[in-house]
C-alpha cells in the first residue's frame, strides 16, 4: 500500500477485528463526543440538501414602489411572524391585467417647489394640509414614518415636544422649537428636506399601463399571478443631523423561490476543537475596557449547557463581566458583576436558549493577568486545556444538493426525514470524493401522451353486440403523421418522464400488457416527442382526436423526485434541482491532505462544519489501546509474539546536510538508505535535495535546518550554525541543536553548510520515505529488518575540487582541508526506523 495518505488506522480492519474501538456520531451543529483520543478522524461524510428562502422579492427594480407602515390593528396584511400592516398592493392577474392599490401616500418637503403652508400661532408649530390624509385626534402617535422626526402625538408637538404628527388631517412639525412661521421654516426646509409616509382616509387604485406590465414581464414569467405587500421600514433613530432613509420592499405570496444548498457560497469548512473552545492569542488587552475576549462561538447550540472558567492573579471585587450577545446586540446571558479571588477559579455555567452572535469578556481591571480561561460543553469544571483545533475547508464539486423524498434515501437526518443527497466522504488514509447525486437546471417541456391523453385515438369496433351498441375490437394510438400506426391491438405511447412503452389490449380494451422500450430502435413510428406536429380533423372515419397535453418535466430520463423554484408545479422556466445517476468527482490532494490533518482530542472532540451539512463522523475513543509492540532501531529479525493483525510502517534513512552551488546540476550530499521489513514492504531512503534550501542568518554564522516529513512520523531534524572565517569558504564549528527546530520524531533530514561566499549555500537534507500496511503475522513468525542508515558526508578535498571547478570558479579554486571542514559542519541524515502495531486478532 504505497500511499502516503495511508499513515493512520485502517478503519475497515478495526471496525472488524476490534470490540467497539469506534465512536460514531450523526447530526447536525457541533457533533461533541467525550472520552476520544488525539488521533486523526477515521471517518467524515457530510450530507448535502436542498431548501427554499423566505418569499420577499423586491420589485422596485421595475420602476414601481409602495410603502407600507406596521399597526398595532386594522392593516389589511398580517406578515409572517403575525404584524399588521398598512400596506400598497401591486396585484398581477392570470389575464395578464393588473392595478396598484395605494393605502400610503408620501409628502416631500424641500422648503422651495413643495412647503409648509402655515403655523400654529404662539407655537413653534408650521403646518402642512394632507390630502385625503386618516384622521388622527390630538392625543394619537399617527402611523407615519418621517426621515428627519420621530412620530409624536399632536398634544405632545403643542407643548413643546420637537417630532412630527397628524392633527386631523394636517402634519404638524415641531423643528427645534425656534421656528414658528411659514417663511422660516421653509428656509429651514430648503437645507433639511423632509419625507413622511403617512396612511390614506380611503385607498385609491390605478391600473398598470402598458409600460408598466412590461417592466414587470420577466416577475410576470415566473410567477404568472401575484399579489406583492410593499412594507417601509427605518434602521435608526431619525434627527435632522442624521435622517435615515425609509425604505421599502414587496412582501409577494404564491411565487417562486430560489433553491439555496450547502456549500452555496463556495466552501464548506470543517473544523474540530478540543474541551477549550475559545481560541485566545497573546494580545488581547483593550486600554478602555481592561482585557476582552470578542469572538464568534459557532460551536454554541441552543439548549446546551456550558462552562466559561478562569483563574486570576489578584484579588478585584466586582471586577468582571461576562455576556452573551445576540445579532442585534442585546445581551441574551449576563452573568453580572464577579469579583475575584486570587489563584481561585472563576466558573460561570449557563444554558444557551437564544441564538448568540459572540461572547463579551470585560475585566475592569489593567493590573491583572488571567490565567488558563477556558470555555467548554459541559455543566461541570473539568481540569484545563489550551486551545486545540484543526480545519479542513472543501471547494471542490460545491454545493451539496439534496431532496427529500419519502422512502429510497440515502440518508435519513435527525428528525427522521429521509433524503437522496450529495455526499463529501473521506476516510483516513483514501482520497477524499463528493458523490453528486442531485443535478440542477431548467425544466424543458415535454408533450404527454400518456393514456388517453394521446394526439389520436382510433376506436376499431366489430360488429354489434346483443343490445346493438358497437363491440370494440381495440385501440389504436397514432403518434406523429397520421398513418403511421402501429399493429392491430398495439400501440405505442410516450409518458411526461419521456419514457416510451409498448401496450397490448384485449378486446374489452383492457392492457394486457405493458413493456419498456428504447425510444427510436424498437419501431420507426416512435418519433421525437418534440416532432409532434400537424392539424388533426375528424374526418377519418372512426378516428377521434384528442388533445395534446403539454407538461414540464426535468431533463432526460429522471424520477419524479425534484425541488422546483415554482413548487409542485412545473413551467417552462422553473430552476430545479433533481435526482440523477450518481457520479463521484475526487477532491485535490491538498484537500484530502487537510482532512487527514482533522484531529480528535484527548477527553473531548467536538465537529463543526460551517455550512449547516448534517455529518456522520468516525473517532477512536481514548481507552483504546494502540499497542506498539516494537519501534525497531537497528537491523535485526522481528520474532512475532502473538498471532493476528499488524500495521507495519517503515521509514527509509534520511539524507545528510549539504552545500550547493546555485544552478547546480548537483549537491555535495549522502543520500540515505532502504529500510525494510523482510520483503512485506519497504521505504527507500532520502535523496539529494532538489533545490537549495533558504539559508537563516544569525550573527556571523547561518543555519539551515532538514526538511520537514510525513504526517507525525518523519520530522525534520537538527539545523546547524557555522561560524564564518575569513581566510577560507567553509567553517567547520558545528552549532547547538538544543537552540534550533526541534527534532520532532528524528526521523527527518541533517541541516546542512553554508560558505563565505555567496555563491554557496547550505542544502537541507532530505527526509527518507514512508510506507505502510497490514498484514496477517503468525504467533513466532520471523521477519528480518533492514534499518535504513541516515546519509554521513564524507568529502575529500579532491571531491570539493572537482565540484568548484564545475559549479564556482575553475580557474580559482582551491580546495586545501575543505573535504573535512564541510563534513564536520553539517549534520548527519537519521536513520529510519521500522512501526509495528498490533491491531487485533
Amino acid at each position: 500500500m504505497a500511499n502516503e495518505f495511508d499513515l493512520g488506522l485502517n478503519i475497515a480492519s478495526i471496525e472488524a477485528e476490534l470490540p467497539d474501538p469506534v465512536i460514531t456520531l450523526t447530526g447536525s451543529g457541533g457533533l461533541t463526543a467525550s472520552e476520544t483520543a488525539e488521533i486523526p478522524l477515521l471517518a467524515l461524510t457530510a450530507y448535502g440538501r436542498s431548501w427554499q428562502g423566505e418569499r420577499v422579492v423586491n420589485v422596485s427594480d421595475v420602476g414601481i414602489t409602495g410603502y407600507g407602515i406596521p399597526v398595532s390593528s386594522g392593516g389589511n396584511y398580517t406578515d409572517s411572524s403575525g404584524q399588521e400592516w398598512i400596506c400598497d398592493e401591486l396585484i398581477v392577474n392570470e389575464n395578464g391585467t393588473g392595478k396598484i392599490i395605494n393605502r400610503i401616500a408620501s409628502v416631500e418637503l424641500d422648503g422651495v417647489i413643495n412647503k409648509v403652508t402655515g403655523y400654529v400661532p404662539d407655537r413653534p408649530i408650521v403646518t402642512v394640509s394632507l390630502k385625503n390624509c386618516k384622521s388622527y385626534s390630538t392625543q394619537q402617535i399617527a402611523d407615519i414614518y418621517c426621515n428627519c422626526f420621530e412620530a409624536a402625538s399632536a398634544s405632545l408637538i403643542y407643548n413643546g415636544n420637537v417630532g412630527a404628527a397628524i392633527n386631523q388631517t394636517s402634519l404638524w412639525l415641531n423643528i427645534d422649537n425656534t421656528i414658528s412661521d411659514v417663511e422660516s421654516a421653509n428656509l429651514w426646509l430648503n437645507d433639511n428636506p423632509i419625507t413622511v409616509i403617512y396612511p390614506l382616509a380611503a385607498s385609491t387604485e390605478t391600473e398598470l399601463t402598458a409600460e408598466q406590465l412590461a417592466a414587470l414581464q420577466p416577475l410576470i414569467n415566473k410567477y404568472e399571478a401575484f399579489t406583492a405587500y410593499f412594507m417601509s421600514a427605518q434602521d435608526g433613530t431619525p434627527t435632522p443631523e442624521n435622517p435615515v432613509e425609509i425604505v421599502s420592499a414587496a412582501d409577494l405570496h404564491r411565487v417562486s423561490v430560489a433553491i439555496e444548498s450547502v456549500g452555496d457560497n463556495g466552501s464548506v469548512n470543517v473544523n474540530t476543537y478540543g474541551k477549550n473552545l475559545i481560541n485566545i492569542d497573546s494580545e488581547y488587552y483593550h486600554a478602555n475596557k481592561g482585557y476582552v475576549l470578542n469572538f464568534i462561538p459557532i460551536i454554541l447550540e441552543l439548549g446546551k449547557t456550558y462552562t466559561f472558567s478562569f483563574v486570576p492573579n489578584k484579588s478585584i471585587s466586582n471586577a468582571a463581566q461576562i455576556i452573551l450577545r445576540n445579532a442585534a446586540g442585546n445581551a441574551v446571558i449576563n452573568s453580572g458583576s464577579l469579583s475575584f479571588v486570587a489563584n481561585e477559579q472563576i466558573v460561570f455555567t449557563f444554558v444557551v436558549d437564544e441564538n448568540v452572535a459572540d461572547l463579551a469578556f470585560y475585566v475592569n481591571a489593567s493590573d491583572i493577568t488571567l490565567l488558563n480561561i477556558q470555555l467548554e460543553k459541559s455543566d461541570t469544571v473539568t481540569k484545563y486545556e489550551p486551545y486545540k483545533s484543526t480545519t479542513a475547508k472543501i471547494t471542490t464539486a460545491l454545493p451539496l444538493r439534496g431532496i427529500p423524498v419519502s422512502s429510497g434515501g440515502n440518508y435519513t437526518d435527525s428528525d427522521g426525514q429521509e433524503w437522496i443527497c450529495d455526499t463529501l466522504e473521506h476516510n483516513y488514509g483514501e482520497p477524499a470524493q463528493v458523490v453528486k447525486r442531485i443535478k440542477y437546471g431548467k425544466a424543458e417541456p415535454y408533450y404527454d401522451l400518456k393514456g388517453g391523453n394521446a394526439i389520436a385515438v382510433e376506436y376499431i369496433y366489430d360488429g354489434t353486440d346483443e343490445n346493438g351498441q358497437n363491440k370494440l375490437a381495440g385501440y389504436r394510438h397514432y403518434i406523429g403523421e397520421y398513418g403511421k400506426t402501429s399493429t392491430y391491438l398495439t400501440a405505442y405511447w410516450a409518458n411526461v418522464y419521456n419514457c416510451f412503452y409498448k401496450i397490448e389490449y384485449d378486446l374489452d380494451g383492457n392492457i394486457t400488457s405493458e413493456t419498456a422500450v428504447e425510444p427510436y430502435t424498437a419501431s420507426p413510428y416512435l418519433q421525437s416527442i418534440h416532432e409532434l406536429v400537424g392539424e388533426w380533423t375528424l374526418n377519418h372515419g372512426s378516428l377521434m382526436i384528442q388533445t395534446v397535453l403539454p407538461a414540464y418535466v426535468l431533463p432526460g430520463r429522471v424520477t419524479a423526485e425534484y425541488i422546483s423554484t415554482t413548487g409542485a408545479l412545473l413551467t417552462a422556466d422553473s430552476d430545479v434541482a433533481y435526482v440523477s445517476k450518481p457520479e463521484s468527482v475526487l477532491l485535490t490532494t491538498e484537500e484530502t491532505e487537510a482532512l487527514n490533518g482533522l484531529s480528535g482530542f484527548t477527553g473531548s472532540t467536538t465537529v463543526y462544519n460551517d455550512s449547516t451539512a448534517e455529518m456522520t463522523v468516525k473517532l477512536l475513543r481514548e481507552d483504546f489501546e494502540m499497542q506498539y509492540i516494537h519501534w525497531i532501531k537497528e537491523s535485526q529479525s522481528f520474532v512475532c509474539e502473538k498471532s493476528g493483525k499488524y500495521k507495519i510502517i517503515c521509514v527509509g534513512g534520511g539524507s545528510s546536510g549539504g552545500i550547493g552551488a546555485a544552478g547546480a546540476a548537483e549537491t555535495l550530499q549522502a543520500v540515505g538508505t532502504t529500510t525494510s521489513f523482510g520483503n512485506i514492504i519497504s521505504a527507500d531512503g532520502g535523496e539529494k535535495s532538489r533545490a537549495l534550501m533558504p539559508t537563516l542568518q544569525i550573527g556571523d554564522g547561518a543555519l539551515v535546518g532538514g526538511q520537514s516529513g510525513y504526517d507525525g512520523i518523519n520530522y525534520g531534524s537538527t539545523a546547524h550554525v557555522m561560524a564564518y572565517e575569513s581566510a577560507v569558504h567553509f567553517s567547520s564549528s558545528g552549532g547547538s541543536s538544543s537552540v534550533m527546530w526541534g527534532t520532532g520524531h528524528g526521523y527527518g533530514a541533517g541541516g546542512g553548510a553554508r560558505g563565505y561566499s555567496d555563491d554557496l549555500a547550505a542544502a537541507g537534507g532530505r527526509c527518507g520515505k514512508v510506507e505502510s500496511t497490514i498484514v496477517d503475522l503468525e504467533e513466532n513468525q520471523t521477519v528480518a529488518c533492514t534499518i535504513g542508515g541516515g546519509g554521513v558526508l564524507v568529502l575529500s578535498d579532491e571531491n570539493v575540487l572537482e565540484y568548484l571547478k564545475n559549479y564556482v570558479d575553475p580557474e580559482t579554486a582551491s580546495a586545501s582541508g575543505m573535504g573535512e571542514k564541510i563534513s564536520a559542519c553539517v549534520s548527519n541524515g537519521a536513520d529510519g526506523v521500522i512501526v509495528i502495531q498490533y491491531l487485533g486478532l
